[in-house]
């Protein structure tokens, strides 16, 4: 059984780990980085879909393919940016 000093400590120790677990806030907190760019994407394609604005593009251009060829570059960039930072970089 443990001594009263002893329950104290382990208290205190296991206060801690909880504090520093739910401690938010800081550049490389990763929620807060998560969050950010939800709010980033999420809330201009929410104020699109609520202002539903009259966009018209010149005839023969399909918006909806160049939307498309966007969305793939940006993923096929985005993948080639965290490899080279997760991988080749820290090889280095």
């Amino acid at each position: 059984m443990l001594a009263w000093h002893e329950f104290d400590t382990v208290r205190v120790r296991v206060k801690q780990r909880m504090a520093d677990m739910f401690k938010f806030g800081g550049p490389d907190c990763k929620v807060c980085r998560l969050v950010r760019v939800y709010l980033m994407v999420a809330v201009p394609i929410l104020m699109m879909m609520w202002l539903q604005p009259e966009v018209r593009f010149p005839v023969g251009i399909d918006a909806r393919a160049w939307l498309g060829y966007g969305i793939g570059i940006a993923l096929v960039v985005m993948i080639a940016w965290r490899v080279y930072f997760d991988y080749y970089r820290k090889r280095r």
